[in-house]
């Protein structure tokens, strides 16, 4: 949201504040008599009653009178204005990605091999950790997440929170899959849910520690399916165990990169890179929410009326209403 600010849809009414001295000069006579006008309110008359020992005095002493008539009039022609407060709400237009992560949870991926701020922590622990940070500044791109050991699963569907996939990735338990490595069914089942979007920008990322072991679905056949369906696939692979060759010839069948990472620093330096090159583009607009507050300059303006009522000495009003 945007700060708050006063506007006036008629701002041209300010041309109508001198308008009482213009009929007040134009019509003055030279004898100072004309005809005046008074409006009685009968109610008012004792409340005037009850003030005038204690205001009577300041009234004449400062012509309260023509100040509060002339404060009402210019509240009046603020209210004319139509005074409105405006709120700026600014909107992404959304131009973003459609993400998808894939996340080994094969027994393996609890291995001990990484440091984290010069402790040892494991494998599923710095994924967690830069993965989590990588969903996090993708506001306005659709992410969603699989996990895959012996079968895969889509454990989050492509959503615009991604708050609930760094939480969901949080949560992830390695065994939870099962103990051995899918990857062609990982990357089979990200074709599957990624065909149905657009084609203007389907990406897989996936990562994994492992060599194909259990899949239904060969990695190769699966990587030529997505090339069909435009899906771009970046394969990372952690640690010494890996199929390095085919984890590369899939991220090159289908335009991405592989990358293999042997610690934490590289592991940030991957996601990083494929954040740089899958930049999201997303126009922004911004809708005014308007306010409309005359009515309170407009009630102003008639508690200065019914002041300059109440606080006229009560001669005045008695030679007016007789």
């Amino acid at each position: 949201m945007g700060e708050k600010m006063i506007s006036f849809a008629w701002p041209w009414m300010l041309l109508l504040l001198p308008l009482p001295w213009l009929i007040s000069y134009f019509t003055k006579k030279d004898n100072n008599e004309g005809p005046s006008v008074n409006i009685n309110f009968p109610m008012l008359s004792r409340v005037q009653i009850a003030y005038r020992s204690k205001y009577k005095a300041k009234y004449q002493q400062f012509r309260w009178e023509y100040l509060l008539l002339v404060l009402a009039w210019v509240l009046l022609v603020i209210s004319l204005m139509r005074p409105e407060v405006i709120n700026d709400s600014a909107i992404i237009d959304n131009k973003g990605y459609d993400l998808l992560l894939a996340v080994d949870l094969s027994r393996s991926m609890d291995a001990v091999d990484f440091t984290l701020n010069g402790l040892p922590v494991s494998r599923i622990a710095a994924t967690k950790k830069i993965v989590g940070n990588f969903v996090r500044n993708r506001e306005g791109d659709r992410v969603g997440l699989i996990v895959f050991a012996d079968h895969a699963y889509v454990t989050v569907p492509l959503t615009l929170d991604t708050a609930s996939v760094g939480k969901m990735l949080d949560n992830l338990l390695v065994g939870m899959a099962g103990d051995n490595t899918a990857l062609g069914d990982a990357i089979g089942m990200g074709v599957q849910v990624l065909r149905k979007r657009p084609a203007a920008s389907r990406v897989l990322i996936l990562l994994t520690d492992g060599q194909d072991t259990t899949s239904h679905i060969s990695p190769m056949l699966a990587a030529q399916m997505a090339k069909e369906a435009q899906i771009k696939i970046y394969t990372i692979g952690v640690g010494g165990q890996v199929d390095a060759e085919l984890l590369a010839e899939v991220a090159k069948e289908t335009g991405g990169r592989f990358s293999i990472v042997k610690n934490i620093n590289d592991l940030e330096l991957v996601y990083a890179e494929i954040d740089s090159l899958e930049q999201s583009i997303a126009k922004q607009k911004v809708i005014l929410i308007k306010k409309p507050i005359f009515y309170i300059f407009a009630f102003l303006s008639l508690i200065c009326l019914g002041m300059v009522y109440i606080l006229r000495p009560i001669g005045v009003n008695a030679a007016y209403e007789s």
